[in-house]
């Protein structure tokens, strides 16, 4: 019995350590962001989305955000924040697919407005059924007048 145990031991141990080895994390992690005040989704719109209590809350190009189900799904489920300053926040899911990266689940809060303006600007953007690409998180703590800003940069260079 103590055999069994012992050898259980160094099993379990030998995984965790490869895990380790692998990712620098002995577990697979869970980053779960919250919305203060969400208020439920019924659909999303060309230039808005509306609100289950029947607002329509203006999002140029929303269309962009209902063109990919596993974004329009998670603002349909988590619902949206909306601040002090009009700015629509939302839980989108992350896929990190890299082996490497200990994350296995990810929900990030994104401004709205900043994820229309990089789903237009740069189409390319990895989003498979599982989340969006990690790579286009820093892009979206950029504020949306700013990142208007970077893209005209671009473009212009």
């Amino acid at each position: 019995m103590k055999q069994a145990a012992l050898l259980i031991t160094i099993l379990i141990g030998s995984l965790a350590g490869s895990y380790f080895l692998l990712t620098g994390s002995l577990f697979p992690k869970t980053i779960r962001d919250q919305l203060e005040s969400p208020h439920l989704v019924s659909a999303i719109n060309t230039q808005d989305i509306q609100l289950s209590d029947g607002r329509l809350i203006q999002l140029k190009d929303a269309a962009l955000l209902r063109a990919v189900p596993v974004i329009s799904e998670d603002i349909l489920t988590h619902g949206v924040e909306i601040d002090a300053s009009g700015e629509l926040y939302s839980l989108v899911r992350i896929h990190h697919w890299c082996g490497n990266d200990p994350v296995r689940y990810h929900l990030a809060k994104v401004n709205l407005n900043a994820l229309t303006i990089v789903l237009k600007n740069t189409p390319n953007t990895r989003i498979s059924k599982h989340g969006l690409d990690p790579g286009i998180l820093g892009l979206l703590l950029i504020p949306p007048d700013q990142l208007h800003e970077v893209y005209k940069t671009e473009q212009g260079s």
